[in-house]
């Protein structure tokens, strides 16, 4: 199963979850009418409280919130703010499950992420360029394959780090750069540095290959005309 038809799965899953809760139905319930483990349904809970789905009030009556907020307070204020110092300052019938709403409620909502066309051109404009920009002629051809996979995803909303680990891992099979290259970040300098001495990220080898393969190509249309 690819990303976005995972992505659109655990989508549907958070939505069975949430009808589950807006009726008022526990954790337990949930977990038995969903056939789902309790740490599963615990983190659809947090992941629709970090989306705004849900507020604290449908999973905590108020004064059990107001205690375990007032319990992070104070281990924060102890510098002691794990989640086994916390669930000290509690009665024993808090879980740590509630503890954790009551934190991601803290942390206030998720950041939505960017849509797909933005991450893509980001990590051209980062990555792509930065490496690679002596080869045009690969930024151009990996830049054509990007496009298309936007169309794909058109629908699909990431953070870079989502997508940049997609293309590490191969998941997303674009960049012909080795694993290792293809891992570095580089910083402005560094681009500015490598520009100065006319280098990227393909060595001398690498280089060679890639202009002959792009002479061939030349080669090649020229006799077709």
């Amino acid at each position: 199963m690819d990303r976005a038809s995972q992505q659109a799965e655990y989508e549907k899953s958070l939505e069975k979850t949430l009808e589950l809760a807006k009726k008022g139905m526990p954790l337990p319930k949930i977990a038995f009418a969903r056939k789902l483990a309790f740490t599963t349904i615990e983190s659809h809970l947090r992941r629709l409280l970090e989306d705004g789905r849900l507020e604290l009030k449908d999973l905590l009556g108020e004064e059990k919130a107001t205690a375990i907020r007032n319990a992070v307070t104070e281990a924060r204020a102890a510098k002691d703010a794990g989640l086994k110092s916390i669930k000290s300052r509690l009665p024993e019938d808090v879980t740590y499950g509630e503890i954790k709403y009551v934190l991601t409620a803290m942390r206030g909502p998720r950041q939505k992420p960017p849509p797909i066309r933005g991450v893509i051109n980001t990590y051209i404009g980062n990555y792509c360029m930065r490496k690679c920009f002596r080869h045009l002629e690969l930024i151009r051809e990996c830049e054509a394959k990007f496009r298309k996979l936007e169309n794909v995803m058109c629908n699909t909303d990431m953070h870079l780090g989502e997508f940049k680990k997609l293309i590490d891992d191969d998941d997303i099979a674009i960049c012909k750069l080795p694993p290792e290259k293809r891992r570095l970040y580089i910083s402005w300098g560094e681009f500015e540095r490598m520009a100065d001495e006319r280098r990227d990220f393909w060595g001398a080898e690498e280089s060679e290959q890639q202009s002959k393969k792009v002479g061939a190509q030349l080669f090649l249309a020229g006799n077709s005309v």
